[in-house]
């Protein structure tokens, strides 16, 4: 059963593979593809990267993959595990606006690292970008047909296999045990993994790779339960048809869902504000209030992970404090102005926001100082796929994030005309400076 499931999937796989991408499509797989390299750019930092080069670079093997931003080079599944980490860690990666928790970029490093080191060309790279987004998308969606199924490992996993079969151009026998392998790896990760501090995606991505190792000689996942693991005859009939790749929400800051809207709202409001703040309200979806509000008012005492999801929090934060950057995260100043202005705030929640919810994130921001009443309505956040970020946003998050105009410039200008580029050249193109020119990565630009 395994291999009759894993084998529908290799020929819808093959199917796409013919199919000239739509020029705005491909457009999109670029941006997120360059969005990507500049989230890995604020993972480098994270301390499981050093650790995880100091400990693998250099390893044995042949070396034909970089390592982000250092010049190093690895094997491709040392090189995909530390770029995977430094991506999945920023924060900053891509998701699919969803109950499940799936960030289909996490893909890109594992998909580079075998491009780099098959010598693929860039319209290679897109198209595989493209297979892989596809099949994540398709597993997230029958994974939220099951009952109470919201975290899966699964999405990620059968992401970063289609992608790399496609690019190296399995046999569909091979390809078929490869996917069905992916599966049981998806399945069998677990917390207790060496090395990398919760950081998951990149251990998929390192399994992922080793299994290519040993294609020829895998098993067909017989002991897998498809009724039980993976959704039955939901599962069986993954839709492949839908676009993906316009379907992801790119972070033009470190939140996501209703908070972006908020972000955004308070950052058009905070420069016009005058005179002293007597109370701000909140009017939001229902549907948010619960994962977003409810218990999360009382900041003091949350801790890290639930304050980067308070409405409260985040909105008291960009008012003093600009735009949720790199140092959002490690250092969350929560002092006497932010408790001050989180007294003052009433969340509530509209009808009408109920109702248009999720097809658009409204929020509605209303300041009342001793001058007056300052208001802001925002349907749907800049990067939302509805409102979708140009290359002038893109470029400006990176340029905020880096503090490299000229670097930010030319990797745009690569990745645009990538199809006929090798990998191996955009590599070199990310790794030819120091990409944090600021004295710390993380300052914060309003």
């Amino acid at each position: 059963m395994m291999m009759e499931f894993t084998s529908k999937m290799v020929e819808e796989i093959r199917s796409l593979e013919t199919k000239q991408i739509d020029f705005q499509v491909s457009e999109e797989i670029k941006k997120r593809l360059f969005d990507t390299i500049i989230s890995a750019s604020v993972g480098s930092k994270n301390p499981s990267v050093a650790k995880m080069k100091g400990g693998l670079v250099p390893s044995f093997g042949k070396l034909n993959a970089s390592i982000f931003f250092s010049g190093e080079r690895a094997s491709v599944e040392y090189a995909s595990l530390i770029n995977t980490c430094m991506v999945a860690s920023s924060g900053f990666q891509d998701f699919f606006p969803s109950r499940m928790t799936v960030n289909p970029s996490n893909a890109i490093p594992l998909i580079l690292a075998f491009a780099e080191g098959t010598k693929a060309k860039g319209h290679d790279l897109l198209k595989s970008i493209y297979i892989s987004y596809k099949a994540s998308g398709a597993f997230m969606d029958a994974f939220q047909k099951m009952s109470g199924k919201s975290e899966s490992f699964i999405p990620i996993t059968m992401g970063m296999a289609a992608g790399v079969g496609s690019l190296v151009s399995m046999d569909n026998d091979i390809f078929s045990r490869y996917l069905g392998c992916a599966i049981s790896a998806g399945l069998g990760l677990n917390e207790n993994l060496p090395f990398v501090e919760k950081c998951f995606p990149a251990m998929m991505a390192r399994e992922i790779s080793f299994l290519y190792k040993v294609a020829n000689s895998l098993p067909d996942g017989k002991g897998v339960d498809l009724t039980k693991d993976i959704g039955g005859e939901s599962a069986l009939t993954l839709d492949f048809k839908t676009e993906r790749v316009t379907r992801s929400d790119i972070r033009c800051n470190r939140v996501d869902g209703v908070l972006m809207s908020a972000v955004e709202a308070v950052l058009a409001l905070r420069e016009k504000l005058t005179g002293e703040i007597l109370d701000l309200r909140i009017e939001i979806p229902d549907q948010v209030y619960s994962r977003n509000v409810s218990g999360k008012e009382a900041i003091d005492k949350l801790d890290a992970a639930d304050l980067t999801k308070s409405l409260p929090y985040v909105i008291a934060h960009t008012h003093f404090y600009g735009v949720p950057e790199p140092s959002f995260l490690e250092e969350l100043p929560i002092d006497k102005n932010i408790r001050d202005l989180v007294g003052k705030m009433k969340v509530t929640t509209s009808d009408d926001y109920t109702k248009l919810f999720p097809t658009f994130i409204p929020i509605r921001i209303l300041y009342e100082t001793s001058d007056g009443m300052f208001e802001k309505q925002v349907d749907l956040p800049l990067g939302h796929y509805r409102n979708p970020a140009k290359w002038s946003d893109l470029r400006r998050k990176s340029i905020r994030i880096t503090g490299n105009e000229e670097y930010t410039d030319t990797l745009i200008e690569f990745v645009k005309n990538i199809e006929e580029k090798e990998i191996g050249e955009l590599m070199e193109v990310i790794n030819s400076e120091s990409i944090g020119k600021k004295e710390e990565l993380g300052t914060v630009i309003s």
